[in-house]
C-alpha cells in the first residue's frame, strides 16, 4: 500500500504546478490525507470511508437528520487531531478520486475543481432530501454511500480549511 500511495502523490505532484499539496482519497473503508511520503506522519487515516460510514451509521435511506448528525461527530472527531498540523501549512487539496469526481459533476460546471461553496451546495441539496423534500426534485444519487462521500468532503474540506479541491484523471486506473 505504501508504493500505492507514493506512485499516486508522485502523480499528483506531476498534476497540479502547485509544489506542497495534500492528496485525498476516500476509499471504502477509510479516507487518506496524504502530505508527504517522506514518513509515515505524513499519510493521515481517518478510519472511515464511504461504505464504512454507511454501513455504520446509515440506517435509512436516505439517513435521518440523526444518523447525518452522528456521522457528521465522528467524522469530525477524526479529523480534530490533524487540524494543528495542516492547517498550519499552504497546501492545495488535490485529488483522483472518481467519487471525488461525481460530487463536482453535481456541484459546478468546471472539470478541474471545486470550492467548499460548491461542497456546501451539495451537502445542503442532500440536506433538504433528508428533511423532507422529494428526491425526485432533484439529480443527486439516491444512495447512502454517495451521501457518505459528500459529507467526508465537505468535513475534510471544511475543518481543514481547503479552499477548493482540484480533481485529475489519475493514469494508474
Amino acid at each position: 500500500m505504501k508504493e500505492k500511495i507514493k506512485e499516486i502523490y508522485a502523480e499528483a505532484q506531476r498534476k497540479t504546478t502547485k509544489k506542497d499539496i495534500a492528496v485525498l482519497m476516500i476509499t471504502d473503508d477509510r479516507t487518506l490525507l496524504v502530505l508527504d511520503t517522506i514518513s509515515d506522519a505524513g499519510v493521515k487515516t481517518l478510519p472511515y470511508g464511504t461504505k464504512s460510514l454507511t454501513a455504520d451509521y446509515f440506517r435509512h435511506t436516505p439517513p435521518t437528520e440523526g444518523e447525518i448528525e452522528a456521522a457528521i461527530t465522528i467524522v469530525e472527531d477524526e479529523i480534530m487531531p490533524h487540524v494543528a498540523d495542516i492547517r498550519t501549512r499552504d497546501l492545495q487539496l488535490v485529488s483522483p478520486d472518481k467519487g471525488i469526481a461525481e460530487i463536482m459533476g453535481y456541484a459546478t460546471d468546471s472539470k478541474e475543481s471545486m470550492s467548499v461553496a460548491d461542497v456546501e451546495g451539495v451537502f445542503s441539496r442532500l440536506a433538504a432530501i433528508i428533511t423532507g423534500r422529494p428526491a425526485s426534485m432533484d439529480n443527486l444519487p439516491a444512495d447512502n454511500d454517495f451521501v457518505s462521500q459528500v459529507l467526508i468532503l465537505r468535513e475534510v474540506m471544511h475543518h481543514l480549511r481547503f479552499g477548493n479541491i482540484l480533481i485529475y484523471a489519475s493514469e494508474m486506473d
